[in-house]
C-alpha cells in the first residue's frame, strides 16, 4: 500500500489545532464533500473511539487507535468497496503556530 505524506502550517497553538482536529463534531468543517458525522461512540481525542462519516451514498467507519495530546493522533477507516487507511497526524509547534504533518497508508 502506497504512504501519502502532506504537510501544512496552521496560525493556532497545538492545543487549538488539536481541539478541532479531534473533535468529531467539527469534521465538517475541515474535510471536504460535505460530511455527514454519525453514530459517534466517545470522544474524537480518545483511544477507542469509533464513527462514521457519510459522503453521498457512502460510509467510511473510523477508530481511533491513538490521540496523545496535542502531539500525535492515529486511526483506522474502513472505506467505501472495502478499501481502509490508517493516518497518523502530528502536531509540532513551529513559529508561533503549529505544523501538522499528516501520513496516510
Amino acid at each position: 500500500m502506497a504512504t501519502h505524506r502532506y504537510s501544512i502550517w496552521i496560525d493556532a497553538k497545538p492545543e487549538l489545532v488539536w481541539e478541532i482536529f479531534t473533535e468529531v463534531d467539527r469534521i465538517p468543517e475541515w474535510q471536504t464533500g460535505g460530511p455527514v458525522v454519525t453514530d459517534v461512540s466517545g470522544r474524537g481525542d480518545m483511544a477507542g473511539t469509533t464513527y462514521a462519516v457519510r459522503r453521498g451514498p457512502g460510509v467510511a467507519h473510523t477508530t481511533v487507535l491513538e490521540a496523545i495530546r496535542p502531539s500525535r493522533y492515529r486511526s483506522r477507516t474502513d472505506a467505501y468497496l472495502g478499501l481502509w487507511f490508517e493516518t497518523i497526524a502530528l502536531l509540532v509547534s513551529e513559529k508561533g503556530g503549529t505544523r501538522l504533518d499528516l501520513e496516510t497508508h
